[in-house]
């Protein structure tokens, strides 16, 4: 499924957010070798003060457990075939060395869409989305979303307001396509993993949908300015 692209579009055109995506750069990719790619990413990302969104789903904890060397290799029918290597396992193997430092921990945003996933397939603490959307949003901004007596806030991430947007619908259509899916193959991460890559009964994630457009034709990033709400004054206490 392509949740991950339709979290981007929604980054990009609900949140103002520039995004930098794997699945829109196949052919860079390509060009360049993948190491080369996710390396120049990643510098990009540290000396810009960028955010690394680490989008978690069933089987992640599984590939990580084999970059520690504690489980068993995971070879998934739907890569197979492909010109290109596993590029989760290219990029986290890249970054493990940073959730050893603590100083590294703030470039990291680390989240799950709870329809479809558990804590059981996160790798650290996290932020559930779409609930913790907003503090995911100032993460990523570097803003602190609360000072004394004052909390900023972004309308078209204040209350349920995303939920009217385009770009939000588009995510929930594929999230319930997506949580239906899985309802029918409940062991899918299973079966992708042990199968024979020729098995054509077995359930597949394989889709050709990444090559769209995240924003509509002469249109630019519109970069959401966070505003003040006053809280009051403190209450006193006696």
């Amino acid at each position: 499924m392509d949740m991950d692209l339709k979290f981007a579009q929604f980054l990009l055109t609900d949140c103002g957010t520039e995004v930098a995506l794997d699945l829109l750069e196949k052919q860079a990719i390509l060009e360049v070798e993948v190491m080369t790619w996710v390396g120049r990413q990643k510098q990009e990302m540290v000396e810009s003060h960028s955010k690394i969104i680490i989008l978690c789903f069933c089987g992640m904890c599984a590939k990580w457990q084999v970059l520690l060397g504690q489980g068993a290799p995971v070879q998934l029918c739907c890569d197979h075939g492909k010109p290109m290597v596993d590029l989760f396992m290219v990029s986290m193997n890249m970054i493990l060395l940073d959730f050893k430092r603590p100083a590294c921990f703030s470039t990291y945003v680390v989240c799950y869409f709870c329809e479809t996933s558990s804590k059981g397939d996160v790798l650290t603490c996290s932020y559930t989305l779409m609930d913790r959307l907003k503090e995911v949003y100032f993460h990523i901004q570097d803003l602190e979303m609360f000072q004394l007596g004052h909390m900023h806030c972004v309308g078209e991430l204040l209350g349920d307001n995303y939920l009217c947007s385009p770009g939000d619908r588009h995510l929930c259509a594929t999230l319930n396509m997506f949580w239906d899916w899985q309802a029918h193959y409940p062991d899918w991460f299973k079966h992708e993993n042990l199968c024979p890559a020729d098995d054509q009964d077995a359930p597949s994630l394989d889709e050709d949908m990444f090559e769209e457009s995240l924003l509509p034709s002469g249109t630019g990033i519109i970069k959401q300015m966070p505003r003040s709400v006053n809280l009051g004054p403190r209450p006193a206490w006696q």
